[in-house]
Protein backbone atom coordinates (compact mmCIF):
# COMPACT_ATOMS: atom_id res chain seq x y z
CA UNK A 1 0.00 0.00 0.00
CA UNK A 2 1.38 3.39 -0.98
CA UNK A 3 1.45 6.10 1.67
CA UNK A 4 2.68 9.66 1.25
CA UNK A 5 4.29 11.18 4.35
CA UNK A 6 4.93 14.89 4.92
CA UNK A 7 8.34 16.13 3.83
CA UNK A 8 10.65 18.77 5.38
CA UNK A 9 8.93 22.01 6.45
CA UNK A 10 10.19 25.02 8.43
CA UNK A 11 8.13 27.25 10.69
CA UNK A 12 6.16 30.17 9.30
CA UNK A 13 8.20 32.53 11.50
CA UNK A 14 11.46 31.37 9.97
CA UNK A 15 10.00 31.64 6.48
CA UNK A 16 8.81 35.18 7.14
CA UNK A 17 12.15 36.30 8.54
CA UNK A 18 13.94 34.71 5.60
CA UNK A 19 11.67 36.53 3.18
CA UNK A 20 12.35 39.82 4.98
CA UNK A 21 16.05 39.18 4.75
CA UNK A 22 15.80 38.65 1.01
CA UNK A 23 13.88 41.86 0.57
CA UNK A 24 16.67 43.92 2.19
CA UNK A 25 19.69 41.93 1.04
CA UNK A 26 22.24 43.95 -0.93
CA UNK A 27 22.60 43.09 -4.60
CA UNK A 28 25.35 40.53 -5.15
CA UNK A 29 28.38 41.59 -7.12
CA UNK A 30 29.18 39.46 -10.15
CA UNK A 31 32.84 38.71 -10.76
CA UNK A 32 33.58 39.24 -14.43
CA UNK A 33 35.21 35.80 -14.59
CA UNK A 34 32.15 34.05 -13.13
CA UNK A 35 29.43 32.63 -15.30
CA UNK A 36 26.02 34.26 -14.99
CA UNK A 37 23.30 32.28 -13.16
CA UNK A 38 21.10 30.18 -15.45
CA UNK A 39 17.74 28.40 -15.11
CA UNK A 40 17.14 25.10 -16.86
CA UNK A 41 14.22 22.71 -16.75
CA UNK A 42 14.53 18.95 -16.58
CA UNK A 43 13.77 17.07 -18.73
CA UNK A 44 13.16 20.13 -20.98
CA UNK A 45 11.38 23.47 -21.08
CA UNK A 46 8.28 21.76 -22.49
CA UNK A 47 6.58 19.51 -19.93
CA UNK A 48 3.59 17.26 -20.50
CA UNK A 49 1.22 17.74 -17.58
CA UNK A 50 1.69 14.96 -15.07
CA UNK A 51 5.31 14.22 -15.95
CA UNK A 52 8.14 14.86 -13.52
CA UNK A 53 9.72 18.29 -13.77
CA UNK A 54 12.70 19.86 -12.05
CA UNK A 55 13.69 23.53 -12.10
CA UNK A 56 17.47 23.93 -11.79
CA UNK A 57 19.37 27.15 -11.11
CA UNK A 58 23.12 26.89 -11.69
CA UNK A 59 26.18 29.16 -11.44
CA UNK A 60 25.18 30.51 -8.02
CA UNK A 61 27.56 31.01 -5.09
CA UNK A 62 27.62 28.11 -2.59
CA UNK A 63 25.02 28.86 0.07
CA UNK A 64 23.56 31.79 -1.89
CA UNK A 65 19.91 32.50 -0.95
CA UNK A 66 17.52 32.97 -3.85
CA UNK A 67 13.79 33.25 -4.39
CA UNK A 68 12.26 31.22 -7.22
CA UNK A 69 9.16 33.00 -8.45
CA UNK A 70 6.68 31.58 -10.98
CA UNK A 71 4.05 33.63 -12.79
CA UNK A 72 1.42 32.94 -15.42
CA UNK A 73 -1.80 34.44 -16.79
CA UNK A 74 -5.19 32.78 -17.16
CA UNK A 75 -7.61 33.16 -20.06
CA UNK A 76 -9.28 36.15 -18.38
CA UNK A 77 -5.97 38.01 -18.13
CA UNK A 78 -5.59 37.49 -14.38
CA UNK A 79 -2.08 36.87 -13.06
CA UNK A 80 -1.16 33.93 -10.86
CA UNK A 81 2.09 33.52 -8.96
CA UNK A 82 3.99 31.39 -6.49
CA UNK A 83 7.40 31.40 -4.81
CA UNK A 84 9.92 29.20 -3.06
CA UNK A 85 12.97 30.23 -0.97
CA UNK A 86 16.16 28.22 -1.56
CA UNK A 87 19.84 28.12 -0.69
CA UNK A 88 22.36 26.92 -3.26
CA UNK A 89 24.30 23.75 -2.47
CA UNK A 90 28.10 23.43 -2.35
CA UNK A 91 28.19 23.38 -6.15
CA UNK A 92 26.21 26.61 -6.42
CA UNK A 93 23.08 24.79 -7.64
CA UNK A 94 19.40 24.89 -6.65
CA UNK A 95 17.38 21.90 -7.86
CA UNK A 96 13.69 21.83 -6.87
CA UNK A 97 13.56 18.05 -7.37
CA UNK A 98 16.04 17.40 -4.55
CA UNK A 99 16.33 20.54 -2.40
CA UNK A 100 13.84 21.99 0.06
CA UNK A 101 12.02 25.29 -0.17
CA UNK A 102 12.39 27.04 3.19
CA UNK A 103 9.50 29.44 2.70
CA UNK A 104 7.16 31.03 0.19
CA UNK A 105 3.93 29.42 -1.02
CA UNK A 106 5.17 25.88 -0.35
CA UNK A 107 7.74 24.14 1.84
CA UNK A 108 10.05 21.18 1.53
CA UNK A 109 11.34 19.14 -1.41
CA UNK A 110 8.63 19.47 -4.03
CA UNK A 111 9.34 19.52 -7.76
CA UNK A 112 5.72 20.54 -8.44
CA UNK A 113 5.47 23.15 -5.69
CA UNK A 114 5.93 26.19 -7.94
CA UNK A 115 2.90 25.05 -9.97
CA UNK A 116 0.29 23.69 -7.57
CA UNK A 117 0.83 26.48 -5.00
CA UNK A 118 0.00 29.29 -7.43
CA UNK A 119 -2.57 31.81 -6.24
CA UNK A 120 -4.18 34.80 -7.89
CA UNK A 121 -2.09 37.98 -7.71
CA UNK A 122 -2.84 40.21 -4.73
CA UNK A 123 -3.44 43.26 -6.97
CA UNK A 124 -6.27 41.58 -8.90
CA UNK A 125 -9.30 43.95 -8.86
CA UNK A 126 -11.87 43.02 -6.23
CA UNK A 127 -14.53 42.34 -8.85
CA UNK A 128 -12.32 39.69 -10.43
CA UNK A 129 -11.10 38.10 -7.20
CA UNK A 130 -13.29 35.00 -7.31
CA UNK A 131 -10.77 32.25 -8.09
CA UNK A 132 -11.29 30.46 -11.36
CA UNK A 133 -10.52 26.75 -11.27
CA UNK A 134 -7.19 26.40 -13.10
CA UNK A 135 -8.48 23.56 -15.26
CA UNK A 136 -11.39 25.58 -16.62
CA UNK A 137 -9.32 28.77 -16.80
CA UNK A 138 -6.57 27.17 -18.82
CA UNK A 139 -6.86 23.56 -19.91
CA UNK A 140 -10.33 23.76 -21.44
CA UNK A 141 -9.32 26.57 -23.76
CA UNK A 142 -5.64 26.03 -24.48
CA UNK A 143 -3.42 23.08 -25.35
CA UNK A 144 -0.60 24.52 -23.29
CA UNK A 145 0.28 27.40 -21.01
CA UNK A 146 3.56 29.23 -20.38
CA UNK A 147 4.83 29.72 -16.84
CA UNK A 148 7.65 32.19 -16.32
CA UNK A 149 10.16 31.18 -13.62
CA UNK A 150 12.74 33.64 -12.30
CA UNK A 151 15.51 33.36 -9.73
CA UNK A 152 15.68 36.57 -7.69
CA UNK A 153 17.94 38.01 -5.00
CA UNK A 154 17.30 41.24 -3.14
CA UNK A 155 14.67 42.32 -5.67
CA UNK A 156 17.06 41.70 -8.58
CA UNK A 157 16.38 39.07 -11.25
CA UNK A 158 19.37 36.77 -11.65
CA UNK A 159 17.97 34.45 -14.32
CA UNK A 160 14.70 33.50 -15.95
CA UNK A 161 13.19 30.83 -18.16
CA UNK A 162 9.82 29.95 -19.67
CA UNK A 163 8.24 26.55 -18.99
CA UNK A 164 5.50 25.39 -21.33
CA UNK A 165 3.02 23.17 -19.50
CA UNK A 166 1.38 21.00 -22.15
CA UNK A 167 -2.17 19.95 -21.29
CA UNK A 168 -2.68 17.89 -24.42
CA UNK A 169 -0.17 16.70 -27.01
CA UNK A 170 -0.33 18.60 -30.34
CA UNK A 171 -1.17 15.47 -32.35
CA UNK A 172 -4.22 14.51 -30.24
CA UNK A 173 -7.57 14.93 -32.01
CA UNK A 174 -10.91 15.44 -30.23
CA UNK A 175 -14.22 14.44 -31.82
CA UNK A 176 -17.67 14.95 -30.26
CA UNK A 177 -19.68 11.73 -29.97
CA UNK A 178 -23.47 12.01 -30.16
CA UNK A 179 -24.55 8.56 -31.31
CA UNK A 180 -27.11 6.10 -29.96
CA UNK A 181 -27.83 8.42 -27.05
CA UNK A 182 -24.16 8.69 -26.05
CA UNK A 183 -22.83 12.11 -24.99
CA UNK A 184 -19.05 12.21 -25.01
CA UNK A 185 -15.81 13.37 -26.59
CA UNK A 186 -13.44 10.91 -28.27
CA UNK A 187 -9.76 11.74 -27.75
CA UNK A 188 -7.46 10.00 -30.22
CA UNK A 189 -3.65 10.07 -29.84
CA UNK A 190 -3.40 11.16 -33.49
CA UNK A 191 -5.50 11.33 -36.64
CA UNK A 192 -4.91 7.59 -37.20
CA UNK A 193 -3.05 4.79 -35.41
CA UNK A 194 0.15 3.35 -36.90
CA UNK A 195 -0.44 1.01 -39.85
CA UNK A 196 -1.64 -2.39 -38.73
CA UNK A 197 -2.18 -1.36 -35.11
CA UNK A 198 -5.01 -0.20 -32.87
CA UNK A 199 -4.88 1.90 -29.72
CA UNK A 200 -5.79 0.55 -26.30
CA UNK A 201 -8.96 2.28 -25.13
CA UNK A 202 -10.21 3.90 -21.93
CA UNK A 203 -13.68 5.15 -21.04
CA UNK A 204 -13.52 7.92 -18.41
CA UNK A 205 -16.44 9.25 -16.33
CA UNK A 206 -16.63 11.98 -13.72
CA UNK A 207 -18.46 12.17 -10.41
CA UNK A 208 -21.55 13.73 -8.91
CA UNK A 209 -20.88 17.09 -10.58
CA UNK A 210 -22.23 15.62 -13.79
CA UNK A 211 -21.38 16.70 -17.31
CA UNK A 212 -18.02 16.00 -18.89
CA UNK A 213 -15.57 18.54 -17.48
CA UNK A 214 -13.44 16.29 -15.26
CA UNK A 215 -13.67 13.38 -17.72
CA UNK A 216 -12.36 15.62 -20.50
CA UNK A 217 -9.41 16.75 -18.36
CA UNK A 218 -8.36 13.15 -17.68
CA UNK A 219 -8.97 12.12 -21.30
CA UNK A 220 -6.56 14.78 -22.54
CA UNK A 221 -3.80 13.51 -20.29
CA UNK A 222 -4.30 9.84 -21.17
CA UNK A 223 -4.70 10.39 -24.91
CA UNK A 224 -1.40 12.30 -24.84
CA UNK A 225 0.16 9.06 -23.62
CA UNK A 226 -1.10 6.80 -26.37
CA UNK A 227 -4.66 5.87 -25.32
CA UNK A 228 -7.87 6.29 -27.26
CA UNK A 229 -10.13 7.82 -24.62
CA UNK A 230 -13.88 8.41 -24.56
CA UNK A 231 -14.75 11.12 -22.03
CA UNK A 232 -18.31 10.16 -21.21
CA UNK A 233 -21.08 12.19 -19.57
CA UNK A 234 -23.90 10.24 -17.96
CA UNK A 235 -26.16 12.94 -16.48
CA UNK A 236 -26.62 16.71 -16.25
CA UNK A 237 -25.75 17.40 -19.89
CA UNK A 238 -27.76 17.84 -23.10
CA UNK A 239 -30.18 14.94 -23.65
CA UNK A 240 -29.07 12.98 -20.57
CA UNK A 241 -30.99 12.78 -17.26
CA UNK A 242 -30.80 15.96 -15.22
CA UNK A 243 -30.09 14.14 -11.94
CA UNK A 244 -27.91 11.24 -10.87
CA UNK A 245 -30.90 8.98 -10.42
CA UNK A 246 -31.41 5.44 -11.73
CA UNK A 247 -28.89 5.88 -14.54
CA UNK A 248 -29.17 2.71 -16.67
CA UNK A 249 -26.03 0.58 -16.76
CA UNK A 250 -27.06 -0.16 -20.34
CA UNK A 251 -26.06 3.43 -21.18
CA UNK A 252 -22.46 2.58 -20.29
CA UNK A 253 -22.75 -0.63 -22.30
CA UNK A 254 -23.61 1.45 -25.38
CA UNK A 255 -20.41 3.43 -24.79
CA UNK A 256 -18.45 0.17 -24.43
CA UNK A 257 -19.93 -1.12 -27.69
CA UNK A 258 -19.14 2.17 -29.44
CA UNK A 259 -15.50 1.97 -28.39
CA UNK A 260 -15.20 -1.71 -29.36
CA UNK A 261 -16.69 -0.97 -32.80
CA UNK A 262 -14.29 1.92 -33.41
CA UNK A 263 -11.76 0.69 -36.00
CA UNK A 264 -8.92 2.57 -34.31
CA UNK A 265 -9.52 0.96 -30.88
CA UNK A 266 -8.42 -2.53 -29.83
CA UNK A 267 -11.67 -4.13 -28.61
CA UNK A 268 -9.77 -6.51 -26.32
CA UNK A 269 -7.81 -3.77 -24.55
CA UNK A 270 -10.48 -1.55 -23.00
CA UNK A 271 -10.38 -0.03 -19.51
CA UNK A 272 -12.98 1.92 -17.52
CA UNK A 273 -11.95 4.74 -15.17
CA UNK A 274 -13.94 7.02 -12.89
CA UNK A 275 -13.73 9.18 -9.80
CA UNK A 276 -16.03 9.39 -6.77
CA UNK A 277 -19.53 8.40 -8.01
CA UNK A 278 -17.74 7.69 -11.27
CA UNK A 279 -15.49 5.31 -9.33
CA UNK A 280 -18.60 3.59 -8.00
CA UNK A 281 -19.88 3.40 -11.59
CA UNK A 282 -16.56 2.04 -12.87
CA UNK A 283 -16.60 -0.88 -10.43
CA UNK A 284 -20.27 -1.57 -11.05
CA UNK A 285 -20.01 -1.42 -14.85
CA UNK A 286 -16.90 -3.61 -14.94
CA UNK A 287 -18.61 -6.11 -12.62
CA UNK A 288 -21.52 -6.26 -15.05
CA UNK A 289 -19.85 -6.27 -18.45
CA UNK A 290 -16.89 -8.59 -19.14
CA UNK A 291 -15.78 -6.48 -22.10
CA UNK A 292 -14.03 -4.18 -19.59
CA UNK A 293 -10.50 -5.54 -19.14
CA UNK A 294 -9.11 -3.15 -16.49
CA UNK A 295 -10.55 -0.71 -13.93
CA UNK A 296 -9.22 2.46 -12.29
CA UNK A 297 -11.45 3.77 -9.49
CA UNK A 298 -10.45 7.02 -7.76
CA UNK A 299 -12.01 7.58 -4.29
CA UNK A 300 -14.76 5.02 -5.03
CA UNK A 301 -17.54 3.33 -3.11
CA UNK A 302 -17.62 -0.43 -2.66
CA UNK A 303 -21.42 -0.45 -2.75
CA UNK A 304 -24.14 1.24 -4.77
CA UNK A 305 -25.65 4.23 -2.99
CA UNK A 306 -28.83 6.25 -3.06
CA UNK A 307 -29.31 8.75 -5.85
CA UNK A 308 -28.08 12.33 -5.64
CA UNK A 309 -30.43 15.17 -6.47
CA UNK A 310 -29.19 18.76 -6.46
CA UNK A 311 -31.95 21.27 -5.97
CA UNK A 312 -35.33 20.15 -4.79
CA UNK A 313 -36.42 17.26 -2.63
CA UNK A 314 -34.21 14.20 -2.31
CA UNK A 315 -35.78 10.99 -3.59
CA UNK A 316 -35.04 7.62 -2.06
CA UNK A 317 -34.02 5.87 -5.26
CA UNK A 318 -30.95 4.06 -6.51
CA UNK A 319 -28.26 5.90 -8.42
CA UNK A 320 -28.32 3.11 -11.03
CA UNK A 321 -30.66 0.73 -12.79
CA UNK A 322 -30.15 -2.50 -14.71
CA UNK A 323 -32.59 -4.26 -17.04
CA UNK A 324 -35.31 -1.84 -16.02
CA UNK A 325 -34.92 -2.37 -12.28
CA UNK A 326 -33.16 -0.27 -9.65
CA UNK A 327 -29.77 -1.58 -8.58
CA UNK A 328 -29.91 -2.44 -4.83
CA UNK A 329 -28.54 0.55 -2.90
CA UNK A 330 -27.54 1.88 0.49
CA UNK A 331 -29.99 4.62 1.57
CA UNK A 332 -28.71 7.77 3.21
CA UNK A 333 -28.96 7.91 6.97
CA UNK A 334 -29.57 11.67 7.11
CA UNK A 335 -29.85 14.92 5.17
CA UNK A 336 -27.10 15.39 2.58
CA UNK A 337 -27.43 19.18 2.60
CA UNK A 338 -25.43 19.48 5.85
CA UNK A 339 -22.00 20.71 4.82
CA UNK A 340 -20.34 19.09 7.84
CA UNK A 341 -22.25 15.87 7.81
CA UNK A 342 -22.16 14.24 4.40
CA UNK A 343 -19.34 11.81 5.28
CA UNK A 344 -21.27 10.77 8.37
CA UNK A 345 -24.31 10.14 6.18
CA UNK A 346 -22.37 7.54 4.22
CA UNK A 347 -20.70 6.03 7.28
CA UNK A 348 -24.04 5.66 9.08
CA UNK A 349 -25.56 4.02 6.04
CA UNK A 350 -22.82 1.41 5.87
CA UNK A 351 -23.78 -0.46 9.00
CA UNK A 352 -24.21 -4.21 8.94
CA UNK A 353 -27.68 -4.00 7.47
CA UNK A 354 -29.51 -6.06 4.91
CA UNK A 355 -29.60 -3.08 2.51
CA UNK A 356 -25.84 -2.52 2.80
CA UNK A 357 -25.12 -6.19 2.14
CA UNK A 358 -27.45 -6.30 -0.85
CA UNK A 359 -25.83 -3.19 -2.35
CA UNK A 360 -22.26 -4.53 -2.31
CA UNK A 361 -20.68 -4.40 -5.76
CA UNK A 362 -19.62 -7.91 -6.88
CA UNK A 363 -16.13 -6.78 -7.85
CA UNK A 364 -14.91 -10.37 -8.04
CA UNK A 365 -16.77 -10.60 -11.37
CA UNK A 366 -14.45 -8.05 -12.99
CA UNK A 367 -12.45 -9.63 -15.81
CA UNK A 368 -9.19 -7.75 -15.43
CA UNK A 369 -6.84 -5.88 -13.05
CA UNK A 370 -8.26 -3.38 -10.57
CA UNK A 371 -6.64 -0.22 -9.17
CA UNK A 372 -8.40 1.76 -6.41
CA UNK A 373 -7.12 5.07 -5.04
CA UNK A 374 -8.08 6.99 -1.90
CA UNK A 375 -6.97 9.60 0.63
CA UNK A 376 -7.04 9.09 4.39
CA UNK A 377 -8.59 12.55 4.91
CA UNK A 378 -11.43 12.28 2.41
CA UNK A 379 -14.18 14.32 4.07
CA UNK A 380 -16.78 13.99 1.35
CA UNK A 381 -17.29 10.28 1.84
CA UNK A 382 -15.20 7.48 3.41
CA UNK A 383 -13.36 6.44 0.25
CA UNK A 384 -10.44 4.99 2.21
CA UNK A 385 -12.45 2.38 4.13
CA UNK A 386 -14.64 1.73 1.09
CA UNK A 387 -11.63 1.19 -1.20
CA UNK A 388 -10.20 -1.18 1.39
CA UNK A 389 -13.49 -3.08 1.37
CA UNK A 390 -13.03 -3.53 -2.39
CA UNK A 391 -9.61 -5.15 -2.02
CA UNK A 392 -10.78 -7.19 0.99
CA UNK A 393 -13.54 -8.69 -1.12
CA UNK A 394 -11.15 -9.41 -3.98
CA UNK A 395 -8.74 -11.06 -1.57
CA UNK A 396 -11.49 -13.13 0.05
CA UNK A 397 -12.81 -14.27 -3.33
CA UNK A 398 -9.29 -15.21 -4.51
CA UNK A 399 -9.48 -12.76 -7.41
CA UNK A 400 -7.27 -14.07 -10.20
CA UNK A 401 -6.21 -10.70 -11.61
CA UNK A 402 -3.80 -8.15 -10.06
CA UNK A 403 -5.34 -5.58 -7.73
CA UNK A 404 -3.97 -2.71 -5.66
CA UNK A 405 -5.13 0.03 -3.30
CA UNK A 406 -3.13 3.28 -3.31
CA UNK A 407 -3.85 5.03 0.00
CA UNK A 408 -2.42 8.54 0.47
CA UNK A 409 -1.85 9.83 3.98
CA UNK A 410 -3.43 13.23 4.62
CA UNK A 411 -4.99 13.52 1.15
CA UNK A 412 -8.64 14.27 0.52
CA UNK A 413 -11.29 13.56 -2.08
CA UNK A 414 -10.07 15.46 -5.15
CA UNK A 415 -7.15 13.41 -6.46
CA UNK A 416 -7.56 13.11 -10.23
CA UNK A 417 -5.87 16.31 -11.44
CA UNK A 418 -2.08 16.19 -11.93
CA UNK A 419 0.17 18.07 -9.55
CA UNK A 420 1.00 20.92 -11.90
CA UNK A 421 -2.61 22.14 -11.68
CA UNK A 422 -2.82 24.83 -8.97
CA UNK A 423 -5.09 23.90 -6.10
CA UNK A 424 -6.56 27.39 -5.75
CA UNK A 425 -10.12 27.23 -7.01
CA UNK A 426 -13.71 28.05 -6.15
CA UNK A 427 -14.85 26.87 -2.72
CA UNK A 428 -16.37 23.41 -2.83
CA UNK A 429 -19.99 23.05 -1.82
CA UNK A 430 -18.87 20.33 0.56
CA UNK A 431 -15.50 19.93 2.33
CA UNK A 432 -13.21 17.63 0.34
CA UNK A 433 -10.40 17.24 2.87
CA UNK A 434 -6.63 16.99 2.65
CA UNK A 435 -3.88 19.59 2.90
CA UNK A 436 -2.69 21.27 -0.28
CA UNK A 437 0.68 19.57 0.04
CA UNK A 438 -0.77 16.10 0.64
CA UNK A 439 -3.27 16.49 -2.20
CA UNK A 440 -0.58 17.66 -4.61
CA UNK A 441 1.73 14.78 -3.73
CA UNK A 442 -1.10 12.27 -4.01
CA UNK A 443 -2.19 13.63 -7.39
CA UNK A 444 1.34 13.51 -8.75
CA UNK A 445 2.11 10.00 -7.55
CA UNK A 446 -1.31 8.53 -8.37
CA UNK A 447 -1.38 9.82 -11.93
CA UNK A 448 2.02 8.34 -12.75
CA UNK A 449 0.94 5.03 -11.19
CA UNK A 450 -2.33 5.04 -13.15
CA UNK A 451 -0.39 5.45 -16.40
CA UNK A 452 2.01 2.69 -15.35
CA UNK A 453 -0.95 0.43 -14.45
CA UNK A 454 -2.61 0.97 -17.82
CA UNK A 455 0.68 0.56 -19.69
CA UNK A 456 1.37 -2.73 -17.93
CA UNK A 457 -2.04 -4.26 -18.54
CA UNK A 458 -3.19 -2.69 -21.83
CA UNK A 459 -0.01 -2.14 -23.80
CA UNK A 460 1.40 -5.67 -23.63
Amino acid sequence: MKRITPLFARSAIFAASLALGFAHAPAATQNSTERAPQISVRPSGRVLLGDAVGVVVSNLRPGQAVVLRATTTDTKGRRWNSSGFYRADARGVVDTARQASEGGTYLGVDQWGLFWSMTMAADTPEGEREPAHFQSGFADNKRSNVVRVEAREGGRTLAGADIELVYIAPEVTITPVRENGIVGNFHAPSAAPPRGRRWPGVIVVGGSEGGMHSANATAKLLSSRGYAVLALAYFNMETLPAQLEEIPLEYFKRAIDWMRANPSVDAERLAFAGSSKGGEAALLVASTYPEVKAVVAYVPAHAAFQSIRFGGQQTVKSSWSFQGRPVPFVPYAGATERHDGIRAVYLDGLGDSEAARAALIPVERIRGPVLVISGTDDRLWPSGPMAERVVERLRKERFRFPYQHLSYEGAGHSLTAPAQIPLAGPPSRFPLGGTDRANANARADAFLKVVAFLDEHLKK
